[in-house]
């Protein structure tokens, strides 16, 4: 099986964009990949949501729709993510660019505030910290206005704001402390990825990032809920948050050049 994914992969045919057969990372390295974007994994992925158990539904029922409902997922998909390039430095004397595991936005989200209210979040354990997780986006859009008041008469001007939330959740870590990259209690990892002075330079601004992914069920939720808390004057802005979560192993990140060759791999704790 390996064999034949490495044969693949090496030449550049794969099974559908952003899509591979259940590999290893390292497999991947030196390869030319086809990532998805995260719109293209989401409409991958929409309709396959693990059904909620009826009241009136055996378990043995209930069983078999959730088997089916996984039977059309891909067991891999390449999805790719955001990548900050100032979290990236060449170092001359070892012809190697430095990178934090900042580079990709791996903290930062609180995925409460994307399960509350959608169908998983009594059957998903989420806590507010410690989740392993990867935010894609996270845009806000102001939509509007208007005037608040308070029991006092004093008025406000209040701005609704719609945020976009786009994740890959993952879940808990095998040991609390421990994050994608990070091992418990330990420093942040800096990756070494070596490249040849003469063309790093004109490197750098081509770099890309992905993650392999593995989806698992409930594999897609979207959620729409208020966001924060009550608006007053000292906090006028009304928010409103569209998330849309893939819930998934994240196996890998993955660093290609523009042309989507992979140029570094580092596998997940």
């Amino acid at each position: 099986m390996s064999k034949t994914i490495i044969a693949l992969l090496s030449s550049a045919v794969l099974a559908g964009a952003g899509q591979v057969s259940a590999q290893t990372c390292d497999a991947l390295f030196a390869t030319k990949i086809t990532p998805v974007t995260f719109s293209d994994a989401v409409q991958t992925l929409h309709n396959k949501t693990t059904p909620i158990k009826g009241e009136f539904e055996t378990t043995d029922d209930y069983n078999t729709r959730v088997a089916a409902s996984g039977s059309n997922i891909p067991e891999t998909l390449i999805v790719s993510v955001p990548l900050d390039l100032k979290m990236i430095t060449y170092n001359a004397d070892k012809a190697a660019f430095e990178i934090k595991t900042y580079a990709v936005n791996i903290n930062g989200a609180y995925w409460p505030s994307a399960f509350a209210g959608s169908p998983y979040a009594n059957t998903i354990p989420v806590r507010s910290y410690g989740d392993l997780g990867q935010v894609v986006a996270t845009i806000d859009r102001p939509t509007g206005t208007y005037t608040g008041q308070n029991a006092y008469g004093v008025s406000w001007t209040v701005t609704r704001v719609t945020r976009r939330f786009d994740g890959i959740f993952e879940g808990p870590p095998r040991s609390y402390g421990m994050t994608l990259f990070q091992p418990k209690d330990g420093p942040a990892p800096i990756w070494e990825m070596p490249v040849p002075l003469d063309i790093a330079r004109a490197l750098k601004p081509r770099l890309r990032a992905a993650f392999l992914i593995a989806p698992k069920a409930p594999f897609y939720f979207a959620n729409t809920r208020p966001l924060g808390n009550a608006v007053t004057i000292d906090n006028p802005n009304e928010f409103i948050q569209n998330s849309r979560v893939i819930v998934a192993d994240i196996r890998c990140l993955i660093i290609t050049d523009d042309t989507n060759t992979v140029r570094f791999v580092v596998e997940t704790n």
